[in-house]
């Protein structure tokens, strides 16, 4: 009889075990970036004796903080951070030494350089940041892709993405040959490449510490991390932000276009020696485009920045003023930096300590 009861109960707890996992991994499949554990990053403002603009994207190497910031015919403001020297740099234009507009920016810390992307033309200059201090207008690196509207610079070569007909990811050689090309949503194909890349769109980041690329989704709802073995990039990990909203519709219907109802996810990126990191909005498109209030607000006015090694594993969450829109990390993690704007209505940078 004993032996009986017992069985029972072993039975009992056996069944209960199971629904807890059952529920823990529903819940781990569904669960969003606003939910996970996380603490408040507040940035301060920088004193910056120059005209600030409306900056659209930061960067940090070294000592020298670097604004992409249209004043004067000017693409770039370098800051000194130790001296407080300024500089503007990067002519407007087409004629030798100019560049157009939007640009996209990759910071290597490794070789001390900075790669300028013109966005709709997809010519890349890599400048060494000395000669950037120099005004010098000649890139030591030019090479150019096709259809590209963000690129990282690697050891061996360059990542781009764009709306290509062969995937969302193409890598290059030095020389710009392409070498790889990588399609992140083979189960969503369209003619319409333009289209399809508008919705599956993200920002790319490279460590070289790691040799680790990550894709942030802008509006799907994942973050890819690959990494090359032999002479092939593969996908070694993939992190997911919630539910997958956009993947769903799109099982459902084949309309490349944007939604108020979709939801607005990474929207910068950037890395240090250790850790990526990724600016997360999570309300739907009608809200952090046009301010508009709806259910989708987590936690009142904040936005988030998630944290990962530079091995694609997650590590925290930080929650931001919803401001916020560029984001720039020191190599050691002691300092992150901001482009935001400020209570008077006016673009600002700050920072904010990451220590503690």
């Amino acid at each position: 009889m004993k032996k009986k009861v017992k069985i029972l109960i072993l039975a009992a707890l056996s069944g209960l075990l199971f629904c807890i996992l059952l529920v823990a991994c529903q819940n781990n499949q569904v669960r969003e970036v606003q939910d996970y554990p996380s603490r408040p990053l507040s940035f301060r403002p920088m004193e910056i004796d120059t005209f600030i603009g409306r900056p659209y994207m930061i960067g940090v190497l070294d000592e020298t903080l670097i604004l992409l910031d249209a004043v004067d015919g000017y693409h770039a403001l370098l800051h000194d951070l130790a001296g407080g020297a300024n500089l503007r740099m990067l002519k407007e234009g087409q004629g030798p030494g100019e560049l157009i507009a939007p640009l996209d920016m990759y910071v290597s810390q490794e070789d001390k350089t900075v790669s300028f992307l013109q966005r709709q033309m997809g010519s890349c200059h890599t400048y060494r940041l000395d000669d950037l201090w120099r005004s010098a207008v000649d890139s030591f690196e030019h090479v150019n892709f096709m259809s590209a509207d963000r690129a990282v610079r690697t050891e061996d070569g360059y990542v781009s993405a764009g709306f290509y007909a062969d995937g969302i990811i193409h890598f290059y050689d030095r020389q710009g040959r392409l070498e790889q090309a990588v399609d992140l949503y083979p189960e969503w194909q369209s003619a319409d490449s333009v289209g399809r890349y508008v919705l599956l769109q993200g920002y790319i980041d490279y460590s070289p510490k790691s040799r680790c690329l990550m894709y942030a989704s802008s509006f799907a709802s994942d973050i890819f991390f690959y990494q090359k073995e032999g002479d092939v990039w593969r996908q070694t990990s993939v992190f997911p932000m919630g539910k997958a909203r956009l993947e769903e519709r799109l099982s459902e219907s084949s309309l490349w276009k944007l939604r108020g109802d979709d939801v607005y996810r990474c929207f910068d990126v950037c890395h240090s020696d250790h850790y990526f990191y990724v600016l997360y909005d999570g309300r739907t498109f009608s809200v952090s485009q046009q301010g508009i209030p709806t259910q989708e607000r987590k936690r009142g006015e904040r936005v988030y920045v998630i944290r990962f090694t530079v091995e694609g594993a997650f590590d925290a969450v930080y929650e931001v003023d919803p401001t916020v829109l560029g984001i720039a990390v020191s190599s050691d993690d002691t300092w992150m930096y901001a482009i935001y704007v400020g209570e008077d209505g006016e673009y600002a940078v700050g920072k904010a300590s990451l220590a503690g």
